[in-house]
């Protein structure tokens, strides 16, 4: 029961402190696996910018939202539809939005996951991926106009969702590879555990 105790200690001392604070590591966590956990913060991230969109869509904001846009931008270069009509429309767009945001976050866990690294350098990292691809891809791809063409409405959609995209990704980076000890817990330690 020592055992059960010293590891509830251990959490309740961080207990008071800010959720939003990245932690200094206590090891420095391999390349692979910091990588591994950002293209998993980054997959999230990539969910949360869907939500956001989705709530401006809702609203009338937008029209369509970015990955839509890209999907229908690829069906129309390649001539290749997705199966399945709309349904086959609504997953090809979330795989390359997932896809994309995977690969991004994976290189910031390259970067950024070895190291304890504040988590407003997430909030940057965002805002330049959203720099890169509306000054950049976009507009270089034609896949629509760039974001000094676009409206204010757009911009702050966009530099919102890259924005909670960049925080989601650190923060989840930071906390994945922190927990370098992930296993199989006997039942006594993990009924003693506040779980949520």
């Amino acid at each position: 029961m020592s055992v059960v105790r010293e590891q509830i200690d251990r959490w309740t001392d961080n207990l008071g402190k800010s959720p939003l604070r990245l932690v200094p590591h206590d090891r420095k966590p391999s390349v692979a696996h910091a990588v591994v956990c950002g293209a998993i913060g980054g997959i999230v991230g990539a969910s949360c910018m869907t939500v956001m969109r989705t709530i401006a869509q809702r609203m009338g904001l937008i029209e369509k939202t970015v990955p839509q846009v890209m999907e229908e931008w690829a069906s129309e270069r390649l001539d290749l539809e997705p199966p399945g009509g709309a349904t086959g429309h609504h997953v090809t767009d979330q795989l390359l939005h997932f896809g994309y945001g995977m690969i991004w976050g994976a290189l910031y866990g390259a970067v950024a996951g070895i190291r304890s690294t504040p988590l407003w350098v997430g909030g940057l990292f965002g805002l330049a991926q959203w720099a890169i691809g509306f000054f950049g891809f976009i507009p270089v791809l034609q896949v629509h106009r760039p974001a000094h063409k676009a409206t204010t409405a757009e911009n702050l959609i966009n530099m919102g969702a890259h924005l909670v995209y960049g925080l989601t990704t650190a923060l989840l980076t930071d906390e994945l590879t922190q927990q370098t000890e992930r296993g199989p817990q006997p039942d006594s330690l993990r009924h003693a555990m506040r779980v949520g």
